[in-house]
């Protein structure tokens, strides 16, 4: 059976997008929403992990680097990949990765074999957030992406929801292993839908290419995506990105559950609703940043503003964290929720690059966004640590908090004044 001819891209032509395509932007929307399931599943599952393998705060960290740290190595590949071979057999192949480490982590022996299975992961989750943000960059005008890209970023948002509640349910249920095997059946069902639904998805115009030149063309695209890495275009927004998602991940997506332990005493199901109400803040707060969004004043204030804000929240939280809950939890939605200006950041390399090198551009992108939290948690579990607890105490938890907030407010305000690429903005 021939493969029906491709939807044409509409972002140079019409705001009107093909209601197909939306369809198709919601598939890999699911495999971007599994990606935020598993990055952040260290929030709920740290509990049983330092109960089966005997780690404390450093060997949880460690944990959970492994999944941002091969996820940021691959980007650049991966970004390569996404403009030579497409959205669609990048994606399928990428979630069928993913299954494969969840798999593996279900069956983990030892400590050394779960982290590799998480950097398994990490390989596989590392292009599904490019691949919704390069497919709707050719479907969308450039004046919609920064609202396209909010909704893509809070809609895949739901899948931090999956690592609230409903996997502290399943850990019950089935012990975290169990947890595992149905991540691994869930991702497999995705992949499935994204390899049959993309069947027609639009496509970018491509130059020719002669023949045998196929090993040069490589040669260019690898110097191409390391020119955009260090372009003035991309500094000031990559040095941003190394701590704007990253303090938000590192929050939520791994100190949070150890903190209201340490401070509170919750159990796993009360930890698990908590961190459900967070993610739910994360889901909202990228659209609104996107529907907010105006190039110009208006993006810079946005990103600085948010990201002092969150500074102070985060701050504060270091300072008297675990007197009182209400407050906790309070201070919390407020670092999660402005912390989502992050997503401005892609707007703004739409912006500064052209359709044909969207695919590496977001990669450098993500690549910053990733290589930061993999640091930030390997470093905030050597923070937490420090007292020779073992395990994280509170006081090691609030230090961690402090140096994420005094980290964020100084670089807000650094790029702030200053950002290089004053036309993308």
């Amino acid at each position: 059976m021939s493969t029906p001819p491709a939807i044409p891209e509409t972002s140079r032509r019409t705001a009107e997008v093909p209601r197909a395509v939306t369809v198709m932007l919601g598939m890999l929307v699911a495999g971007f929403a599994l990606s935020h399931l598993y990055r952040t599943l260290p929030a709920v599952m740290a509990g049983p992990l330092q109960a089966g393998f005997g780690i404390g705060a450093e060997g949880l960290g460690v944990f959970a680097a492994a999944f941002h740290l091969a996820f940021a190595l691959v980007q650049l590949p991966v970004g390569l990949a996404v403009d030579r071979l497409g959205v669609r057999r990048t994606a399928t192949l990428l979630l069928l990765i993913t299954a494969a480490g969840a798999a593996a982590s279900a069956v983990a022996p030892a400590f050394g074999w779960l982290v590799a299975a998480q950097a398994v992961i990490g390989i596989g989750c590392s292009g599904l957030l490019m691949a919704p943000l390069v497919f709707a960059s050719h479907a969308w005008p450039t004046e919609r992406f920064a609202a396209v890209s909010g909704a893509v970023v809070s809609i895949g948002g739901a899948g931090m929801l999956l690592s609230g509640t409903p996997l502290s349910l399943a850990i019950e249920l089935g012990g975290w292993r169990g947890a595992f095997a149905a991540c691994s059946v869930l991702t497999l069902v995705v992949a499935a839908a994204i390899h049959l639904g993309l069947a027609r998805a639009p496509v970018p115009a491509r130059r020719p290419v002669a023949a045998g030149t196929t090993g040069t063309r490589l040669v260019e695209d690898i110097r191409g995506t390391l020119a955009i890495l260090i372009s003035p275009a991309m500094r000031g927004t990559a040095a941003l990105a190394l701590i704007s998602y990253p303090a938000l991940i590192t929050l939520r997506g791994l100190w949070l559950g150890p903190f209201l332990d340490a401070a509170y005493g919750l159990d796993a199901v009360t930890i698990g609703n908590i961190v459900l109400v967070v993610s739910a803040v994360m889901v909202v707060a990228p659209l609104g940043f996107g529907r907010a969004d105006h190039p110009g004043g208006r993006r810079r204030l946005l990103m600085t503003g948010g990201g002092l804000l969150a500074a102070t929240a985060l701050a504060a939280l270091g300072l008297a964290g675990g007197r009182m809950l209400a407050l906790d939890l309070a201070l919390t939605g407020i670092a999660v929720a402005a912390g989502s200006f992050y997503v401005l950041q892609f707007a703004v390399v739409r912006a500064g690059f052209p359709p044909e090198t969207m695919g590496r551009a977001l990669a450098g992108l993500i690549f910053c966004f990733f290589a930061g939290v993999a640091v930030w948690q390997v470093a905030t579990g050597v923070i937490a640590g420090a007292s020779g607890a073992g395990a994280a105490d509170l006081e090691g938890i609030r230090r961690v908090f402090l140096v994420l907030g005094l980290a964020l407010g100084i670089v807000s305000v650094v790029t702030g004044r200053g950002r290089p690429a004053a036309a993308a903005l």
